[in-house]
């Protein structure tokens, strides 16, 4: 049997799909598998900040266009970047062992965060990461900087900013020897999905869905689904800069919650505990409770009206 696999064409979606690639062959060494890779509106304009672009699916639509079309048999996507309610004709088949979700931030000069002198300028692609640095260090320059983990990379090393904060998953797949200090829950909390990928099928294609299901890891399932839940919850998109993470540990699992206001003066961050093994529902619901009644939903109303605001004026947030 050969299958074709669609992704993105950067480097570290090809990572992505190799590492998805090789889980498959492990359980079925016979089977050929072809990449296909597939440019989006992402990977073509590289110098609008991503929360400027005036489109939703800018990393996905495509690929998931061609996998419709049946131009490719499924496609891997970075979980971080997919929509929390999946196209009808598409089915979320698989979510193979999450790596790191962590944030991370890499510095030319200093040892990490707390190090930077005021007024240091630190570079990120996410309005997430921007409004939670400014919040955490009000006298730094942040600056939104674009372009795949070597381009950001690059960038610093260059010296068009001090600082760049990314995810440390995009470092462990690409095997970068780089030292960095890892940004805790409490200065930041990660985007939902950020770690997993998700492996994506034409519904209905039982044959596809069965394979790629032997590769799916049960708790890393659990966990992105609780964060996908909360998301759903709380009616956020792009826009609305939120940190949305699960993570099991032991029997245990815990869900927290982060954002600040647009006026960067205001954050809520809760953390809710539950027995694991649990439902996906009980923990999602508790957790965005707990983040409505810390004032939570207000914080997010800010950045609705922003950006109603910001679109009638025909101007970005």
């Amino acid at each position: 049997m050969k299958l074709r696999v669609g992704t993105r064409p950067s480097e570290l979606s090809i990572k992505q799909t190799l590492e998805a690639i090789d889980a498959i062959r492990s359980k079925y060494p016979d089977i050929e598998l072809e990449i296909i890779k597939i440019k989006t509106k992402g990977d073509i304009d590289r110098k609008t900040p991503l929360y400027e672009m005036p489109v939703k699916g800018i990393f996905e639509k495509e690929v998931d266009l061609a996998l419709i079309r049946g131009d490719v048999d499924f496609v891997v996507h970075s979980l971080k970047d997919y929509p929390t309610i999946v196209d009808p004709q598409l089915e979320l088949a698989s979510i193979p062992k999450r790596k790191s979700p962590y944030d991370v931030i890499l510095c030319r000069k200093h040892k990490g965060l707390s190090e930077l002198p005021s007024g240091a300028i630190i570079g990120t692609s996410s309005l997430r990461r921007m409004t939670h640095l400014k919040y955490f260090r009000p006298d730094l320059n942040v600056i939104p900087i674009r372009g795949n983990v070597d381009t950001r990379i690059r960038k610093l090393w260059r010296g068009d900013c001090d600082a760049i904060v990314i995810a440390e998953v995009g470092i462990q797949r690409l095997n970068l020897d780089l030292a960095y200090e890892v940004l805790s829950f409490d200065v930041m909390v990660p985007a939902a999905g950020q770690g997993a990928l998700a492996v994506v099928c034409r519904k209905g294609d039982s044959e596809i869905k069965s394979l790629l299901k032997s590769i799916e890891d049960p708790p890393s399932r659990f966990e992105v689904e609780v964060e996908r839940k909360i998301l759903r919850h709380l009616r956020t998109g792009c826009r609305t800069p939120i940190g949305v993470n699960v993570r099991i540990q032991g029997d245990k699992a815990i869900a927290s919650i982060s954002s600040v206001s647009p006026d960067g003066k205001l954050k809520v961050y809760i953390i809710e505990e539950h027995e694991y093994p649990c439902s996906i529902d009980d923990l999602a619901y508790k957790a965005y409770m707990k983040f409505k009644d810390n004032g939570g939903l207000e914080i997010i109303e800010l950045w609705r009206e922003k950006a109603m605001f910001s679109t009638l004026r025909g101007v970005t947030i």
